[in-house]
């Protein structure tokens, strides 16, 4: 039986480096890795149901809905079955950081729905939802849910801002207005840093966490600045890779410092 998997490449790295990130930056146990399985499997039970709402189309939809639907329902299931043992394991304290993601996964919904996850907003909002993953994931690792949230909004800045520059330069390419995609992406970009230092002293987190914005921000920076051609789009998406990884050991060096 074939299986389906998300087509959206770069929200493959929105997911994956925070997760690496707050379970390096703990001790992971049953519960984080059960957690982490759960994150996993959701996401890729995503691409299945869109294909049964008819997202990719009538012809995916005729040809793909036994892979659809037998995807969903594995994925579906191991989703819910680790999110349970999880939720089981964690200390009872920290149990309400599972809310925080699922939150953001219910309310990704009226977005598929009315087919807006592919605007700015939209994919801003998928990014901030992958990345809070780390807060129950961090917290059954061990890390405080400080650190944890530290973690997730670090990364989030830095994929708003590769977002909103990648977006920018798609446009560019299409000759579509991309101007304001880029001073927002540099703006964000710049303000990265000052916004970690911030979030460092009121969460009493490690005073040189504004480090680990660097990598995204001065690579989305870059790419606001000069966009690249067409021809040098799959470079752009692998030094996000390498951006995004460079951010992810920072985080992992600064939470076990």
């Amino acid at each position: 039986m074939t299986w389906l998997f998300p087509r959206e490449h770069g929200a493959y790295g929105q997911l994956a480096f925070p997760l690496v990130a707050a379970l390096a930056g703990g001790t992971p146990g049953a519960a984080a890795l059960a957690l982490t399985v759960a994150f996993v499997a959701a996401f890729v039970a995503h691409e299945p149901l869109l294909v049964l709402l008819g997202q990719r189309g009538p012809r995916a939809r005729r040809e793909q809905q036994d892979a659809a639907v037998h995807t969903l329902v594995w994925m579906g299931g191991m989703a819910a079955l680790d999110l349970a043992f999880g939720i089981y394991r964690m200390p009872p304290a920290l149990r309400w950081t599972v809310v925080v993601p699922i939150a953001f996964a219910v309310a990704t919904i009226p977005l598929i729905l009315q087919r807006k996850q592919k605007t700015a907003l939209g994919e801003m909002h998928v990014a901030l939802a992958l990345c809070s993953c780390a807060l129950p994931v961090g917290v059954a690792a061990g890390l405080s849910p400080q650190q944890a949230a530290g973690t997730w909004f670090v990364l989030t800045l830095g994929f708003w801002a590769a977002t909103l520059a990648v977006r920018a330069t798609i446009a560019l390419q299409r000759r579509e207005p991309s101007l304001a995609s880029r001073i927002f992406a540099a703006v964000l970009a710049i303000a990265s840093p000052f916004v970690a230092i911030a979030l460092s002293r009121r969460l009493g987190l490690h005073p040189h966490l504004w480090l680990a914005t660097l990598p995204l921000s001065a690579m989305a920076l870059v790419f606001a600045a000069t966009p690249p051609s067409a021809r040098k789009l799959r470079a752009v998406g692998w030094s996000l890779v390498t951006a995004g990884g460079a951010a992810t050991v920072l985080l992992i060096a600064l939470a076990r410092a």
